[in-house]
């Protein structure tokens, strides 16, 4: 991944993150897109050019999971589906157990 698309991935991480801190202590209902870009340092039409819902800012790090799993699946095409699934499972467990920060606010979120 070259230096402009890990940029982009940062911003991306940044503003999910932001809001997803911002949705748990004020409200879903009461952040605004505005202020979530303020909070992540980018302008207002950055923050809609990466999502342009609130709920696309919410389904960040779960999509995030997702990938994770297809890669797997994809990575190890050759081995039976039963391994396939089992070896993905694991692959997303160690991505949030390297971050499970996200997991924690979103089900304070769902609270």
């Amino acid at each position: 991944m070259g230096t402009r698309e890990q940029n982009k991935e940062r911003t991306r991480i940044a503003l999910a993150d932001v809001a997803i801190q911002m949705f748990t202590e004020l409200g879903y209902d009461s952040v605004t897109m505005a202020e979530v870009a303020v909070a992540a340092g980018v302008s207002r039409r950055t923050a809609f050019r990466y999502f342009p819902t609130k709920d696309d800012l919410v389904m960040q790090h779960p999509a995030a999971w997702l990938t994770v799993f297809d890669e797997s699946i994809t990575a190890n095409a050759d081995r039976p589906l039963g391994d396939r699934i089992r070896v993905a499972s694991h692959a997303v467990a160690a991505h949030i157990e390297s971050n499970p920060e996200p997991v924690r606010q979103l089900l304070a979120l769902l609270r």
